[in-house]
């Protein structure tokens, strides 16, 4: 009938469309199905890996994979009555069988499907289960209920409620789980006996041949009679059980609502430990429907999401629509050989699972690169450039990078996953920025992620740089792609994120500050001048006032005339006034200088007032001599309270005492005179009173000099006779930071 070439997988095309048959190569030629139609087939040439590919007039390319996942659907087979298959077995014969949702069961062998009704009661009754007996016959468990072939005899109402799970014994005794128990049949004519009043939805047998029943609310063993519940003593069990399998020597494989696949470890007839498989998997299987043991080594489970296998290192797969599932929605899977029966709620799906060894020699290629700029999104195609390494550059202000990878490897469409890497290299000397120079030295080694779709994602913003990145396929087994893509993408920075730019931003910021720094300098070195000159005028000032006092107390000596001590006063007053004159250009003293001076003056007020003044000095021996000291800072004070501070009815006392405490220095002056207030009130009763100026050039000396060396210095004048009752006189504390 098709007058084109046989080839690949039974397969012939011709000038009138694409055909295949399903068969094993040994079928009467009556089992064709069409794969393509309505397109003239020019050209067709076969890949190294076994695919087959046409080139048409009208309708673009067709790829024909090697042992291409088949579908079979009520559309393409005609004794079909629904798409959706509940359950789907391997009786001993090596027929295939597979029960629907309307109370139908279909054999498929030599390449052929035949139907079996069980019937329906209102035209929906799923079959659940298909169990196979040693002989070849079977029995089918459905909603509404039992049908043997063995004795083509349907038995109905259980009186224990609706069917929904089954197990058949080595010794032929069927187990029954229903909506309102669990029961037990010695044969399919014998009557049910009730085990266990509450619902049931799993059963299963151990390796130690004991039975356990899953219901809504936890687990149960034979081994004492389904009394204990499991869930009581772990939780993951306490909820819905969906399926119970054995998966090898005390170990059940548990599929819950709440808690996904759980692992019971058991120890004669009782569980031991449970482990939640969800906390571990790589890849999360959630919504399971049942539970295939292939071997013991690997296990098949269906969920809404595809049919995915697990083995005993808990590695993952997943086949889905993607891979040639009809649906995605699975409810039973069947493995055997090298085939794979998958029964969805769209039709059943086959594939061969062992194909030859996975081979490496087939390329990894960047397809497609996406990116948005402003408000457009940009597509670049890639799959033109079959350079080694493909280069791009990006505009400043692309963000939401994607990469498109593919792995062309024609006999599998999905399930491929990608080893990225991704190294940033140094932008082109004039666009260099500061985090890609700093990523570049500190940021060595490549960023490597398994991206298990087709898209790397770069995340929102990409910061400026020069980003080589590499992919490599990486096929369901393991296998590497032996020829990896490459691709160099250049993130442009704005102009104002060069470090150029920075450097003349930091340029001109350290020139500003230097300018400020430099002004400031001056400025302070001119007011640190101006304050020297106020203070030499100062000092200027306070000479005179003191050289006009001790001539004023030098006539004293001449009426009555006492050339003695004239000559003495004299002498001491030279002295004093050479060392003043030679203080006067110093900011600061050694201690020692400023005591002598103190002492010598203070001689000179005794050799003035003989027996009616007479003074002490403490604590200067606890001083270090060559501490610095303001100079000439006592000399006011000491005439001012020996001028002004004598006492008018008793002998003068003065008391200078010196005390060394940490950072400061403190010197407290006292006499026993009449006090500041009296002092101040008996001068205001002088009619020409000539105004004083030597303690109001003291403070402005002063603050000259804690303005130009910070030295926190102090003068505090307190009236004894407010803190000491009876007591009269002054006290000055003068204090200073020692530097």
């Amino acid at each position: 009938a098709c007058g084109g070439t046989m080839s690949l997988s039974n397969t012939c095309y011709c000038s009138g469309g694409l055909f295949a048959q399903t068969g094993d190569g040994n079928s009467s030629g009556k089992n064709w199905i069409i794969m393509a139609y309505d397109f003239t087939s020019n050209q067709s040439r076969t890949h190294k890996e076994g695919t087959m590919w046409f080139s048409t007039l009208n309708d673009g390319l067709f790829a024909l994979p090697r042992n291409a996942a088949i579908k079979y659907t009520i559309e393409g087979v005609p004794p079909f009555q629904s798409n959706n298959f509940i359950s789907i077995a391997k009786l001993n014969d090596n027929q295939i069988v597979a029960g629907d949702d309307t109370g139908n069961l279909f054999f498929r062998k030599n390449n052929r499907w035949k139907k079996i009704s069980i019937g329906s009661d209102d035209g929906y009754n799923r079959v659940l289960q298909i169990l196979a007996y040693p002989d070849g016959t079977w029995l089918a468990i459905s909603e509404e209920s039992l049908y043997s072939s063995k004795s083509g005899k349907l038995e109905g109402e259980l009186g224990l409620g609706a069917l929904k799970s089954a197990y058949l014994t080595r010794n032929n005794n069927i187990w029954l789980g229903t909506s309102h128990g669990l029961l037990v049949k010695e044969s399919f004519e014998a009557k049910p006996k009730r085990i266990l009043n509450s619902r049931t939805t799993s059963l299963t047998m151990d390796t130690d041949s004991f039975m356990w029943a899953g219901g809504l609310n936890g687990l149960y063993s034979s081994k004492d009679s389904f009394q204990t519940n499991w869930g009581d003593y772990f939780k993951p069990l306490s909820r819905r059980i969906i399926s119970i399998k054995s998966f090898g020597p005390n170990k059940l494989l548990v599929a819950t609502s709440n808690y996904g696949l759980l692992e019971a470890y058991l120890n004669d007839g009782k569980v031991i430990s449970v482990k939640i498989l969800n906390d571990i998997l790589t890849i999360p299987i959630e919504n399971i429907q049942s539970l295939f043991i292939e071997s013991d080594e690997k296990v098949w489970l269906s969920t809404n999401k595809g049919a995915y296998s697990l083995d005993k290192q808990l590695n993952v797969q997943n086949l889905s629509e993607v891979n040639g599932l009809v649906s995605n929605n699975v409810n039973a899977i069947l493995a055997y050989n090298d085939t794979l029966w998958v029964a969805t709620v769209a039709g059943i799906s086959r594939f061969i699972l062992k194909d030859g060894t996975e081979s490496g020699d087939f390329r990894t290629q960047i397809t497609g690169l996406r990116y948005n700029f402003g408000s457009k999104k940009i597509e670049l195609d890639l799959t033109s450039n079959q350079e080694t390494t493909k280069e791009i550059s990006l505009p400043a202000g692309a963000t939401m990078l994607e990469l498109d990878i593919a792995g062309l490897y024609f006999r599998m469409r999905g399930n491929l996953k990608f080893e990225y890497q991704s190294e940033e290299k140094l932008l082109p000397f004039h666009l260099i920025t500061f985090g890609n120079l700093l990523n570049c030295i500190f940021n060595k080694q490549p960023n490597t992620s398994i991206v298990e779709g087709s898209t790397q994602n770069f995340g929102a913003n990409l910061t400026p740089g020069r980003y080589l990145s590499s992919a490599i396929a990486i096929l369901p087994g393991g296998t590497r792609s032996t020829q990896s893509d490459q691709i160099t993408i250049t993130i442009l920075p704005y102009w104002w994120q060069t470090i150029w730019f920075s450097f003349i931003i930091l340029a001109f910021i350290s020139y500003s500050i230097w300018r400020m720094i430099k002004a400031r300098s001056e400025f302070i070195k001119l007011q640190g001048t101006a304050s020297e000159l106020q203070l030499q005028a100062i000092k200027s000032q306070m000479n005179p006032h003191f050289v006009g006092n001790s001539i004023n107390a030098i006539q004293q000596f001449f009426y009555p005339p006492d050339p003695v001590k004239a000559s003495e006063y004299i002498s001491i007053f030279s002295d004093l006034l050479r060392r003043t004159m030679t203080f006067s250009e110093m900011d600061f003293i050694p201690f020692h200088e400023e005591l002598q001076y103190v002492k010598d003056y203070l001689e000179m007020v005794k050799l003035r007032f003989g027996d009616q003044f007479s003074y002490e000095i403490f604590g200067e021996e606890t001083i270090d001599p060559s501490l610095r000291f303001p100079a000439m800072l006592l000399q006011p004070i000491l005439e001012n309270a020996t001028i002004h501070g004598l006492s008018p009815d008793k002998p003068s006392e003065l008391t200078v005492r010196f005390e060394d405490k940490g950072q400061f220095l403190y010197c407290t002056l006292t006499d026993n005179g009449v006090g500041m207030e009296e002092s101040l009130r008996r001068k205001s009763l002088q009619p020409n009173r000539r105004p004083s100026k030597g303690l109001q050039l003291l403070d402005q000396k002063v603050q000259m000099i804690n303005k130009i060396h910070d030295v926190k210095l102090k003068i505090i004048n307190n009236d004894r006779s407010k803190s000491e009752p009876k007591t009269s006189g002054t006290e000055v504390v003068v204090s200073f930071l020692k530097k």
